[in-house]
C-alpha cells in the first residue's frame, strides 16, 4: 500500500493529495459508538446498535411498559426509587444508541455509496447461484473458506479504511466473504439503503 501511494505521488502531486483527501474523510467515519465497545475498546457485536432497529423498538418498549407501571401507580412504594432510575438508564441508553449513528458528510455518503455498490458486486460474484443451491452443486468446503477466509478484494484505501471501522478483519486488502456481508449491511443501513445480502445472490 505505501509502494502505491509513493508511486502515485511520483506521477503527480495533485493527484497524491487528492487521494489523501478522500482516506481522511473515509478514516473519519465511526460505524460503531461507544455504547457499542467495552472498556477495552474492543467491539462487542458484528453490527452496530444504531443499525438494530428491532433491539431499539425491545428496548423502547421495555422503557414504556416499565414508564407506564409508574403512571398507573402499580410499582409497590418500596421499588418505585429503583424503578426510577432504571427507567432513567433504559432512556438515556436508547438516546447513547441513537446518536451513535454516524453522521455522515456529503463525501462521506457518496464514499459508501460507492464502496456499496462496488462491495455488493464482488459478494454477489462469491455466491453460489440459486440455481446451484438448489441443485446441490454448491461445494460447503468452498463455500466454508470464502465465508471465513479472505478472498475478496478491497478495491482502495476508502475501502480499507470503511472495512477496519465496520470491524472487518484485514488481511493485506483482502476480507472474508462474511466481514465483507458485513461491511455491506452496515454501509447500506448507515445511508437508508436495504441491507439484505441474500438480494445479491444471482439466479
Amino acid at each position: 500500500m505505501a509502494l502505491e501511494v509513493m508511486a502515485e505521488t511520483d506521477v503527480s502531486s495533485k493527484k497524491s493529495v487528492g487521494n489523501i483527501s478522500k482516506k481522511d474523510e473515509a478514516s473519519d467515519v465511526k460505524f460503531f459508538g461507544e455504547v457499542d465497545i467495552d472498556e477495552k475498546g474492543n467491539i462487542t457485536s458484528s453490527m452496530p446498535a444504531w443499525s438494530m432497529s428491532q433491539h431499539i423498538e425491545q428496548h423502547e418498549e421495555e422503557a414504556n411498559k416499565l414508564r407506564g407501571a409508574l403512571e398507573r401507580g402499580s410499582v409497590p412504594q418500596k421499588d418505585i426509587a429503583d424503578m426510577k432510575e432504571r427507567l432513567k438508564q433504559m432512556d438515556e441508553k436508547i438516546v447513547r444508541i441513537k446518536e451513535s449513528r454516524p453522521k455522515l458528510t456529503d463525501k462521506q455518503k457518496d464514499i459508501v455509496s460507492r464502496g456499496v455498490k462496488e462491495i455488493g458486486m464482488d459478494i454477489s460474484n462469491y455466491m453460489p447461484s440459486r440455481s446451484d443451491m438448489m441443485k446441490g452443486l454448491a461445494n460447503p468446503q468452498h463455500e466454508h473458506d470464502r465465508n471465513t477466509k479472505p478472498c475478496i478484494r478491497l478495491r482502495n484505501s476508502e475501502m480499507i479504511n470503511i472495512a477496519k471501522s465496520c470491524g472487518a478483519k484485514v488481511h493485506g486488502n483482502m476480507v472474508s466473504r462474511n466481514d465483507a456481508s458485513r461491511m455491506y449491511s452496515i454501509m447500506s443501513k448507515s445511508i437508508e439503503l436495504n441491507p439484505s445480502v441474500e438480494k445479491l445472490r444471482r439466479d
